[in-house]
């Protein structure tokens, strides 16, 4: 590769490995070992989504306008869709959903738009007025979507009637991450987990942090798995798998790099090089 990675992703099913740079996209299928490439000047990728069953990507342009790719069945990778240029003010978060026909997008503008990937216009949007978004996520099979802000509040969203279900500031601290929703059907309760400073189990319900954990090491993304019984913390040092009631550390595992995914159905750890020439898979099971 000519310049250096700015992110770096495994597709759900393993079977490509996409890397952005800031001129170029460059997409490994380890099933046919083939390699794709997608040049453009100054991308500037800091935001980024890829959807298998459409074969397309989205990423954000230097000009704070989104860019939609799709890979052809002549194996290019080509653009079907920009966005007006600063249509947005610093893009945060980038989310297909609905198998890939719509988009969503956030921004510093304090608001989300849904796209409809068929017509490539906005059919929905929701104004966000309590600070500059900076990390979303959806949940609960794409029904509800989570979006946090700088300013530290959580909100979450219902997009089937797209109205807001949760809202709240209870923690004030900045936060950098939150890996999800854990719903407890049998007494139908909903648990947040988020990283600022320290790692916080809130309950939604109760509007209450449950449980603080602290760890050394700067963590930068969490994860449920062995059926939301535990959580697997990543920082640069290593990977921590706890366990989601008592706090304890179940496992611990050397940090394998920023190329991974994990196999929730299977409680398998997928990782790799950003080339795609080696790439392991490691159980999670105790």
């Amino acid at each position: 590769m000519d310049c250096e990675p700015e992110i770096t992703c495994i597709s759900q099913t393993n079977q490509f490995i996409i890397v952005c740079n800031t001129d170029q996209i460059l997409l490994y299928d380890k099933q046919t070992d083939s390699k794709l490439k997608y040049q453009q000047s100054y991308l500037m990728v800091q935001q980024f989504a890829f959807d298998e069953d459409t074969s397309k990507i989205a990423v954000d342009y230097e000009d704070n306008s989104i860019l939609i790719l799709q890979i052809h069945n002549n194996n290019q990778i080509v653009k079907v869709f920009q966005s007006p240029p600063a249509h947005f003010n610093k893009i945060t978060g980038l989310k297909f959903y609905e198998q890939g026909k719509k988009l969503i997008t956030c921004s510093h503008d304090e608001m989300i738009f849904i796209w409809d990937l068929n017509t490539f216009e906005v059919i929905h949007q929701i104004n966000q007025l309590k600070g500059k978004i900076q990390h979303q996520i959806l949940f609960h099979n794409q029904k509800f979507l989570t979006t946090i802000t700088q300013e530290g509040y959580t909100c979450i969203y219902n997009l089937q009637n797209r109205k807001t279900i949760y809202f709240t500031n209870r923690v004030k601290a900045k936060v950098q991450e939150i890996c999800g929703i854990k719903q407890n059907l049998m007494k139908n309760e909903k648990f947040l987990v988020q990283i600022d400073d320290k790692i916080k189990i809130i309950s939604l319900n109760r509007q209450k942090i449950l449980r603080v954990l602290q760890f050394e090491g700067e963590f930068i993304d969490a994860l449920f798995c062995l059926n939301d019984r535990a959580i697997l913390l990543i920082n640069y040092i290593d990977f921590k798998l706890v366990d989601f009631q008592s706090g304890i550390i179940l496992k611990t595992i050397p940090y394998l790099g920023n190329c991974y995914y994990l196999d929730k159905d299977n409680d398998i750890l997928v990782y790799g090089e950003i080339q795609g020439n080696h790439y392991k898979k490691l159980s999670l099971t105790i």
